[in-house]
């Protein structure tokens, strides 16, 4: 083996470090020093990735679709230095996230990702939201704008109008993420909900916490 082949190795596997917060100190290439018995050591440097520098926009053209939902996390700097959610910040993560939001759908409608990738964002971005506003700002305030997103991302235009098979495969992986696997009973009963019937369960997802409460929410809107 020669001093070279960890290295090749090593490329293959990483190829960049991502850095979602704001932090001045951080490099633009991180060293590796890697140390192999008997041999010399391997010094390896791999790209860094300053997430806080990217908007919606930029993301979209390098292609990084999948890296869009980070987005409304980059503000969490500030909230923990303010300890609180002002309303200028509670307003600038709503601008944040529906700006995602519509991201997301201009990627879905042009065929760059899949609606299960649009699911799992979609996802993704609601659950950092809940974290946010639960631990610095006042949970009851965002649940009407929390809902109206929701609903906005599960229009079945998204997803090649008319399409029930695209809003449905998006609500089930949004319940996958927030509840875990379901029962095949539970999931059933969702496949056999219709369009309106689908879209006032999305606007509800995010006040259920556990299995039970989905069924029930389903028995009253069935």
């Amino acid at each position: 083996m020669n001093n070279e082949s960890p290295a090749i190795k090593m490329d293959e596997m990483i190829k960049r470090v991502i850095f979602i917060e704001e932090n001045e100190k951080i490099p633009d290439m991180l060293q590796l020093k890697i140390k192999i018995p008997k041999q010399e050591p391997v010094f390896y440097q791999v790209p860094v990735i300053k997430y806080w520098l990217y908007n919606t926009q930029q993301l979209y053209k390098k292609k990084m679709y999948l890296l869009l939902p980070l987005q409304v996390f980059k503000i969490r700097k500030h909230l923990k230095a303010e300890g609180k959610m002002s309303e200028a910040t509670y307003q600038s993560l709503l601008e944040t996230a529906e700006e995602t939001v519509r991201t997301i759908g201009r990627a879905l409608e042009e065929g760059k990702i899949t609606p299960e990738d649009a699911g799992e964002m979609n996802a993704i971005l609601v659950n950092i939201m809940g974290y946010l506003y639960g631990k610095y700002g006042d949970y009851s305030k965002i649940d009407g704008e929390v809902k109206k997103m929701i609903k906005t991302f599960y229009d079945p235009g998204l997803v090649e109008k008319g399409k029930i098979e695209g809003t449905r495969m998006i609500l089930l992986k949004q319940i996958k993420i927030r509840l875990g696997p379901v029962s095949k009973d539970t999931e059933e009963r969702i496949n056999n909900l219709g369009i309106e019937q689908l879209e006032l369960l999305a606007e509800k997802i995010f006040e259920i916490n556990t299995e039970e409460e989905l069924l029930q929410a389903i028995a009253v809107i069935h």
